[in-house]
């Protein structure tokens, strides 16, 4: 049995964190208000790059997903635990609105939605997530089934199809919602997978993987740019800052392999990474809740962050998203501690 990766953890630790800055400088108004700078501002072309750098984060987590669980079980229960994750905090911030704020106005189709998120589609990322674990099964089966070279084969086949050529065209083909779907996360799931199978992450030396990062990083910032008068003659969009995107992806496979290679060795750091780990997954659910966007009035919270020039914008959005990241981690800390009180013998 290999011994665990901590450095996978603060992967996944970096990538929710990243998720949050994404929200925030998305719904949260901060890229509109730098736009307002003008699109050739200094403001408006550093928050872009910060964008595209956290764009990977999304992949990152379901590529280390992949990387953990290829050739492990799945129980049953584990799929239900993250369900039932869900439906607290959904029922959570929906009850906290019903009596505390109520120009929010709950209906009785928002307590329908608590009930039933996923059904109704209220996480996008957990509704893929959950999926996929539901694949694992048969996905791992698969790929023990498979010698490294037509392994090798099939990614690279599916990185053509799903990743480049879309890019190039500007066209949704085969129906990945350019990465916000069921089908991107099973690749995902297979790639990291596979260089964690294969040792890859091994072979590539850490200098080349900030390398390739820093390439891919400039390569999907500036062809959302040049791309555009071939995506306009050819009726498309431009996509190559998209989750399937294929520098997008590279960021994240470059990510992956530096932080597999982090050698955490203090018996204290390890400890506390451990405790922390399981509740990054609610870092999302809690902050991506509708309930709770509507009751702090998320859209176009943060444009004011643009105020304060390059280096302001980028230091309020990480320590704005740090705050969030930790509230959410030290809530979910306290209702592991309730469950496992109350019903730490059954589960």
């Amino acid at each position: 049995m290999m011994k665990r990766l901590y450095g996978i953890d603060l992967y996944k630790a970096l990538a929710m964190l990243m998720v949050v800055m994404l929200h925030i400088m998305g719904r949260g108004g901060v890229t509109e208000a730098c736009v307002a700078y003008g699109s050739h501002s200094f403001i408006y072309i550093f928050e872009q790059l910060f964008y595209n750098v956290c764009m990977c984060s999304v992949d990152c987590f379901v590529l280390a997903t992949g990387f953990l669980m290829i050739g492990r079980s799945i129980k049953v229960k584990r799929i239900v635990y993250l369900w039932l994750q869900v439906v607290f905090y959904s029922l959570l911030m929906t009850g906290i609105a019903c009596f505390f704020f109520p120009s929010v106005n709950i209906s009785v189709l928002d307590w329908v939605k608590a009930i039933m998120p996923l059904t109704y589609e209220q996480y996008w990322f957990v509704t893929a997530y959950v999926g996929l674990f539901f694949t694992i099964p048969v996905l791992n089966r698969v790929f023990v089934g498979l010698d490294q070279k037509d392994a090798f084969k099939y990614l690279a086949g599916g990185f053509v199809l799903l990743s480049l050529f879309p890019s190039i065209i500007g066209r949704d083909v085969f129906k990945t919602s350019f990465g916000y779907s069921y089908l991107w996360f099973i690749y995902l799931f297979m790639l990291g997978g596979g260089i964690r199978q294969y040792e890859v992450w091994k072979k590539i030396h850490f200098g080349k993987s900030v390398i390739f990062f820093m390439i891919s990083l400039i390569a999907a910032f500036s062809l959302q740019v040049l791309w555009k008068p071939i995506v306009k003659l050819l009726g498309s969009e431009i996509v190559w800052g998209q989750y399937t995107s294929p520098f997008i992806l590279i960021e994240a496979i470059a990510l992956l392999v530096m932080f597999a290679k982090i050698q955490i060795t203090s018996q204290r750091m390890q400890a506390i990474i451990g405790y922390i780990a399981p509740s990054i997954f609610a870092v999302y659910v809690l902050h991506s809740n509708g309930v709770f966007r509507r009751m702090i009035d998320w859209n176009g919270k943060f444009c004011s962050l643009a105020d304060y020039g390059v280096v302001g914008v980028i230091v309020g959005i990480i320590l704005v998203a740090l705050i969030i990241f930790i509230a959410s981690i030290i809530i979910d800390i306290i209702r592991r501690y309730v469950v496992n009180y109350l019903f730490g013998r059954i589960l």
